[in-house]
């Protein structure tokens, strides 16, 4: 179920509707606060909206949720390239 919700913020992140995808990852992380994906794909929807201080602590967090996984330290690299 969690997948799902994660693949339509992605759509809707692609969309440049990152808004939305903030408001959608943020119930998500309601329910599941260490998901690191989430804790990713929220950073990059606030770097987006040029929130720049919340997407890096949102990138630390995924981080220090999956330090073994690549996609934490990719999601703040996106964050500090859109800075």
């Amino acid at each position: 179920y969690v997948d799902l919700l994660l693949q339509h913020a992605l759509s809707l992140q692609e969309s440049r509707r990152h808004d939305e995808a903030l408001e959608l990852l943020d119930r998500i992380l309601s329910d599941h606060p260490h998901d690191a994906k989430c804790l990713g794909f929220r950073a990059v929807s606030l770097a987006a909206l040029d929130r720049f201080e919340e997407a890096i602590e949102s990138a630390r967090l995924s981080i220090e949720c999956a330090p073994e996984s690549s996609f934490g330290y990719f999601c703040k690299a996106k964050v500090l390239i859109y800075k």
